[in-house]
């Protein structure tokens, strides 16, 4: 008798283990990318005139479909933090949708001053390789901003080989432009850029397969065209950096 019981409890035990069981899934793996470069400041409007090449960091942290960023420039001081939501919507198209908030920290203020924004964003994979990325971020209303939108689309087309020395490479021509409505006093087209870049990754493995782990490093040049009457100058900055993927 004690031992039926105790089959039954186990039955009991398994059948509310398995009825549970399919609602848990696994952790999900968390990775990311820790980047820092130097280069001119930069903002969604463009390349600032007349400001210097300083040092900036990058660090990202992506887990299924949320990721979180912190990125921080040197001069001017700017700490950005955020999160992001992405989507898969189809084969060639992805969304994503995100909140931002942009501190400046001072030496009378170590907190700084914040601004607070949202964005929303579409990736199109385009025939031939073409990549199309399109941002529209909307800066919140508060006592040191004022509202403002600012509409930004890059097209690009990266291109994968390998050196001679086994690293991968991708150089990447790209075009981006954008458009601002009261966007830090910004209202119509702001620049077109012209850029390249290239990226060269040491490849890692783990038995066969490749290694999420990697080393890379990498370096662009740009041309702006800035639209003069928004305080946009042409300008031609370059800059390299380093990182690690985990």
């Amino acid at each position: 008798m004690a031992k039926r019981k105790m089959a039954q409890k186990l039955l009991a035990l398994a059948l509310t283990l398995a009825t549970f069981g399919c609602a848990i899934k696994p952790a999900p793996k968390v990775h990311g990318t820790i980047k820092t470069s130097r280069q001119p400041y930069t903002s969604r409007i463009g390349f600032i005139p007349n400001k210097r090449s300083n040092l900036q960091t990058l660090t990202t942290v992506e887990a299924e479909n949320v990721s979180a960023y912190v990125w921080t420039n040197q001069q001017p001081r700017e700490i950005d933090t955020g999160l992001r939501y992405s989507r898969q919507l189809t084969e060639n198209l992805s969304a994503r949708t995100g909140l931002d908030m942009w501190s400046y920290p001072g030496k009378d203020n170590p907190l700084g001053t914040r601004d607070f924004a949202t964005e929303a964003g579409l990736n199109w994979q385009l025939p031939y390789k073409f990549n199309l990325n399109a941002t529209l971020t909307h800066v919140f209303n508060d006592s040191n901003t004022e509202s403002g939108q600012m509409a930004h689309a890059t097209l690009s087309r990266p291109i994968q080989f390998k050196t001679p020395g086994g690293l991968d490479a991708k150089l990447t021509p790209s075009l981006q432009t954008a458009y601002g409505r009261n966007y830090y006093s910004v209202s119509g087209h702001s620049q077109t850029t012209p850029g390249l870049s290239i990226r060269l990754t040491k490849p890692t493995k783990i038995g066969e397969r490749p290694a999420r782990r990697q080393l890379f490093f990498e370096a662009f040049l740009k041309h702006q065209i800035g639209n003069k009457k928004q305080g946009m100058e042409d300008f031609t900055c370059g800059g390299l950096g380093a990182g690690f993927k985990f």
